[in-house]
């Protein structure tokens, strides 16, 4: 699983209510765990001086180079075009690669609940590096709805009590509240807040058209390993690189369940630690701190138990978690996570997603089944995918709490390759270095 990761808001907020959220998510710069993000992709951040972008980039052209009112009125740290789609319209970036080509490298940075263009992905780093690699592509980023998306009355009023929910670990107050907003907002008939595979083919399919680019590779991090099997039929023939991937088609409760006994093998059992993890704040703090890796979260650990780390650590921490902004208010980014997930995760009508009780239970396991809490209400629909993508090259970081290589091989039926890092983040962009001639070798494509 991959929670939704994003950074908290500042004191710079440019309007207010949820699309003074969005504009502030988008231009925030980023301190202490909130790194993990950038570390992630392997790259150097610096204060946020990079220059704000209001309009699409005429570079990124085809189609696409018109004004486009939600670049304008949305404001991105990347170069932003929209694309419209009968689900609605949707933000992406293209950088065109010198000398010019037709074949493009689509990135999926996973989530689901992220802001692929905020400016935390430092996507122009992220092209160059790809090229240092052997590729010499396009590289194509998509944006997530949620991060444009307008909220009706209903939503609002339950993102802004959520946090009650979630501070009191109620999880059918919980389930409750989400699933009223997500069955509130209605695009083209059905809730969006995410993707899914119909969505998200006829976004790639559009930009294709206007762009007059092919995509011949995928490369996803963890849950992107979910939209490449949206594609399944588009990447058939295509390279496809995955870094840490979601186990597609695997049992929910079982991925849960290895997570939760990954990061308690990591908890020291002292007496200290054991006190400060009924609190949600810590235990939701520590979910958040295993994003980081295996050495930030026994770090988070040792300094619970010794009592040196601040509260107001534990509570950015959780906040992150949780992904609230100003007064405890819930981003759409969570909306997103559940509405996708709970889509795909492999839960049915008589099959919880929570993980089974035993008498190992802890706090962890607690705040894992309260955050899912949604996916077993009446509103969330399933819909399970396969892996019917054959990777050409996949990259596990057998450290990481987020993935587990024999539930990934299981899932995709392809060599793992595997490698042993506690200093690392989950879906760290330098592991990409491993899949070798996978990223820069040219593949067989058909035009489309």
């Amino acid at each position: 699983m991959d929670l939704p990761r994003e950074p908290e808001s500042d004191t710079r907020k440019q309007g207010s209510g949820l699309v003074g959220e969005w504009r502030t998510r988008q231009a925030m710069c980023l301190t202490g765990v909130k790194l993990a993000v950038l570390l992630a992709i392997g790259l150097a951040t610096s204060n946020c001086s990079s220059p704000l972008v209001t309009v699409n980039n005429e570079d990124s052209g085809g189609g696409a180079a018109q004004q486009h009112a939600e670049c304008e009125q949305y404001p991105i740290y990347e170069q932003c075009a929209v694309i419209e789609t009968s689900s609605g319209s949707n933000r992406y970036t293209l950088l065109k690669a010198d000398p010019s080509t037709e074949l493009t490298t689509l990135v999926d940075f996973g989530g689901p609940g992220i802001a692929a263009l905020s400016g935390s992905y430092r996507l122009t780093a992220v092209h160059n590096r790809l090229q240092s690699l052997g590729s010499s592509r396009n590289l194509l980023v998509v944006e997530e709805p949620w991060v444009t998306f307008e909220l009706g009355d209903v939503c609002k009023d339950a993102l802004a009590t959520l946090h009650q929910s979630i501070a009191s670990s109620n999880d059918q107050e919980l389930a409750k509240s989400t699933n009223a907003c997500l069955g509130h907002q209605e695009v083209g008939g059905t809730s969006r807040f995410g993707f899914d595979s119909e969505s998200y083919v006829e976004v790639i399919d559009a930009i294709e058209r206007a762009e007059q680019v092919v995509i011949d590779q995928f490369i996803g991090f963890s849950f992107g390993s979910v939209r490449a099997t949206y594609l399944a039929e588009k990447l058939q023939g295509a390279s496809v690189v995955l870094v840490d991937p979601f186990p597609v088609g695997s049992d929910t409760a079982e991925i849960l369940s290895h997570r939760a006994e990954k990061l308690k093998s990591w908890l020291s059992d002292t007496p200290a630690v054991t006190e400060k993890l009924s609190d949600v704040r810590v235990a939701s703090a520590l979910v958040a701190a295993s994003y980081g890796g295996t050495d930030v979260f026994t770090d988070f650990v040792a300094r619970l138990d010794s009592g040196s780390i601040s509260e107001n650590e534990i509570d950015d921490m959780y906040r992150s978690t949780w992904n609230l902004y100003g007064d405890s208010v819930v981003s759409l980014a969570y909306l997103a996570y559940i509405e996708e997930f709970c889509q795909v995760g492999n839960v049915t009508e008589d099959k919880s997603p929570n993980i089974p009780p035993t008498e190992a239970n802890s706090p962890i396991d607690d705040v894992l089944q309260l955050y899912h809490s949604p996916c077993v209400a009446d509103r969330v629909t399933t819909n399970p995918v396969s892996p019917t993508i054959e990777p050409d090259c996949i990259v596990v970081n057998t450290q990481d709490a987020n993935s587990d290589t024999a539930m990934i091989t299981k899932s995709f039926g392809t060599p793992v390759t595997t490698y042993a890092d506690t200093s690392v983040p989950h879906a760290w962009f330098g592991s990409l270095s491993r899949c070798g001639a996978s990223i820069g070798t040219p593949t067989r494509y058909v035009l489309r």
